[in-house]
């Protein structure tokens, strides 16, 4: 990723993060996660836009997608935005994201999460 500039998005991860468990899609909805009850392994925060730095935006974007058995992100998707001017950089920054995989019955489980990135102006 490139490290234009990287204090601009340096406080996007007090974002809101909520997790549901999805053993099955039905069951998604029934129970909501925070972030404290599950562990992220690796976290990568998103490059500011150049065109947005230049002109002086700020913004977020939300993003909902699916945590894999094996810890990895998958079907993102950004669901609500201020400007798609971020969206490129916030999948590409979630497509980096690891988490421990959930465990439910024993088994590792996909779990269903909504993260939302703040961009921050100078």
């Amino acid at each position: 990723m490139r490290s234009f500039p990287k204090l601009a998005t340096t406080a996007v991860v007090t974002t809101m993060l909520t997790f549901a468990m999805a053993p099955s899609k039905a069951a998604a909805e029934d129970k909501v996660y925070t972030l404290s009850e599950l562990d992220v392994v690796n976290q990568v925060v998103p490059d500011y836009p150049r065109q947005a730095a230049r002109a002086g935006f700020a913004g977020w974007v939300e993003l909902q997608f699916t945590v894999s058995p094996d810890g990895k992100v998958e079907e993102a998707e950004v669901i609500d935005s201020s400007s798609k001017i971020f969206h490129r950089e916030a999948l590409v920054a979630l497509q980096g994201w690891e988490f421990k995989p959930v465990q439910v019955g024993g088994q590792a489980a996909p779990v269903r999460a909504q993260l939302r990135f703040n961009f921050q102006g100078n």
